[in-house]
């Protein structure tokens, strides 16, 4: 069984999904791979060819590139568009063989990627919450967090295609009890 854990920046999945693997779960995360894709020169070369400002000297800016990407809809249409047909692709190599692993995703519905996965469970936060996190994670300021926040408002709407939600508040003993009961619930039918 593939369980997608999704939801929006600063929610907590990576939480959330370290504490699966903390109960014995395989875990992945699809940032984790499109990091490793990142080291790949037949993807960089594809990349540049859709966003060439994104280069400086041959090598990917990153901040370039996701600056663009989250002031311009298209761009991200454009990047998802490319990377996630072989994020998804590594992913299903990964977790071969499991019979129930977790993958952190970002934007599950954005992506399309539902259909990839025979579960979901979307972990929530408030939205303070989530700026403050991603303010102090990312070294951003307050104004590019909520903007991103506001592009994956879409994705804060999905929580009503949730097979389970986890509501990550910041108590990290309620937050463990929620990730057992959920684990606990997805596992036994195996």
């Amino acid at each position: 069984m593939l369980v997608a854990v999704f939801g929006q920046i600063g929610a907590g999945k990576s939480t959330v999904t370290r504490m699966f693997r903390e109960l014995g779960a395989p875990t992945f995360s699809a940032d984790e791979i499109n990091r490793e894709m990142l080291s790949d020169e037949k993807y960089l070369s594809g990349l540049k060819e859709i966003f060439p400002f994104a280069f400086e000297d041959g090598k990917l800016n990153k901040a370039a590139l996701r600056k663009a990407v989250f002031s311009d809809p298209e761009a991200l249409k454009k990047l998802n568009d490319y990377a996630h047909p072989e994020i998804f692709k590594r992913m299903k190599q990964k977790c071969a063989g499991a019979a129930a692993a977790f993958c952190e995703i970002p934007l599950l519905n954005a992506s399309g990627a539902r259909r990839y996965f025979d579960k979901t469970v979307y972990v929530s936060a408030p939205r303070e919450t989530k700026i403050k996190r991603v303010v102090e994670r990312d070294g951003i300021g307050l104004e590019e967090a909520e903007r991103i926040l506001d592009i994956q408002r879409g994705e804060a709407l999905s929580e009503a295609y949730a097979d389970y939600i986890i509501e990550n508040d910041g108590d990290k003993d309620a937050l463990r009890n929620k990730v057992y009961k959920v684990y606990s619930e997805l596992t036994r039918k195996l």
